[in-house]
């Protein structure tokens, strides 16, 4: 879908002072993310001018937006910003988002396969408690498929922790598309505070990189989780594992009959 006034908004009106920046649209399955999309960058076009607004613990000035992050990254929206000085608009702030307003509402936190290890192979995908838990899969894998039996584990290393929430690039230098500055759950509101600066909240809350203690507790606590899914599968020293999907759930979405192994 091309960009427009109603999805970009003040982005989508001063295009021109950066021709190669690239505005991108949710497709028409991600209407949690149009609607943040919309909802920021109406606000900022309904105010006519650029902005300094408060994202977690950060102030970012000059913003004139927000844009759609391009591909499947751990962010979803990314608040764009204007560089002046090099005349270009850049993803300055970096969001993973989902709609609702409790641990289950997440469903997953991302993948145990190379595609959620980013640039960093292995990061998430040979990490000892990921390989450890299909290893031992494996040995159950037809259990699981006949009986529909749901198997979890939590997660203990708190930089693996990390790496799910906010991105396989966490703790690098820079905040990317893959080491996301917050996570947010719910609608988005923007309300002013000082004489001309703005915060945005999220009506399901907030965590900002690196606080993992939402994620290591509780309903949200982070744990590794399969399931039978006939589209899916797992490796295990080359051999595939058919009908099962392993991820890095909230403990909220695992059923109470689901086993511990």
């Amino acid at each position: 879908m091309p960009s427009s006034i109603k999805t970009h908004g003040f982005l989508h009106e001063t295009k021109k002072l950066d021709s190669s920046y690239r505005l991108f649209t949710p497709a028409l399955s991600e209407a949690g993310e149009a609607y943040v999309l919309s909802y920021i960058n109406g606000y900022v076009h309904w105010l006519g001018k650029p902005i300094s607004l408060k994202v977690g613990a950060h102030v970012f000035d000059n913003v004139y937006g927000a844009n759609k992050v391009n591909g499947t990254p751990k962010a979803d929206i990314a608040i764009v910003t204007y560089n002046a000085q090099l005349k270009r608009f850049e993803n300055s702030c970096y969001i993973s988002h989902k709609m609702g307003n409790s641990a289950a509402s997440f469903f997953r936190y991302g993948g145990v396969s190379t595609k959620p290890d980013g640039t960093k192979f292995g990061t998430i995908s040979k990490h000892k408690e990921v390989v450890s838990f299909l290893k031992d899969l494996s040995f159950m894998h037809k259990h699981i498929v006949n009986a529909r039996q749901r198997v979890f584990r939590p997660l203990k290393d708190k930089a693996l922790i990390a790496k799910a929430i906010y991105g396989p690039e966490h703790n690098s230098a820079a905040f990317t598309e893959n080491n996301v500055n917050v996570i947010c759950q719910g609608n988005p509101a923007i309300r002013k505070y000082g004489t001309d600066a703005y915060t945005l909240t999220f009506t399901g809350g907030m965590a900002h990189n690196p606080d993992i203690l939402k994620f290591s507790r509780g309903d949200y606590a982070a744990v590794l989780e399969a399931r039978y899914e006939s589209t899916s599968s797992f490796e295990v020293n080359n051999k595939r594992f058919s009908s099962v999907r392993v991820s890095i759930s909230p403990r909220a979405v695992v059923s109470k009959s689901a086993e511990e192994i």
